[in-house]
């Protein structure tokens, strides 16, 4: 359990610092830039939303927008937090269903390959 109080505390942090760091790029009008090195390791939200985000902000020209009315950043970053949210969820639902099928789909060739072993000593 303390592990994963610490990993909790991990992770909140991460999206705190995350968070922040969108918070000082759409006040200053820009998206949050990442170089190559701590690409993986800050991306957030992870792909593919983040470039879905990235593309759709910059066609609707939110970053041109919050740095005119930096009032509206909170209000950005609650959306961005509650999309970040829904697709983790339809992510994990998906994972979900694909072990479950997969499961089935083994249990199926299981009890399918024990019967054709009993129909296999029927022959005897």
């Amino acid at each position: 359990t303390m592990h994963t109080t610490e990993s909790r505390v991990n992770s909140a942090q991460e999206l705190s610092n995350s968070l922040l760091m969108w918070r000082s790029a759409l006040v200053a009008g820009v998206l949050p830039e990442l170089d190559s090195d701590s690409l993986s390791a800050s991306l957030w939200p992870p792909e593919p939303l983040y470039s879905e985000i990235a593309s759709l902000f910059n066609k609707m020209e939110i970053p041109k927008l919050t740095f005119r009315h930096n009032e509206i950043v909170p209000s950005i970053l609650k959306n961005l937090l509650q999309m970040a949210i829904k697709f983790k969820r339809y992510k994990d639902d998906l994972r979900r269903r694909n072990t479950q099928e997969k499961q089935k789909d083994e249990k199926d060739d299981d009890s399918s390959s024990s019967q054709s072993k009993s129909d296999d000593d029927d022959d005897d």
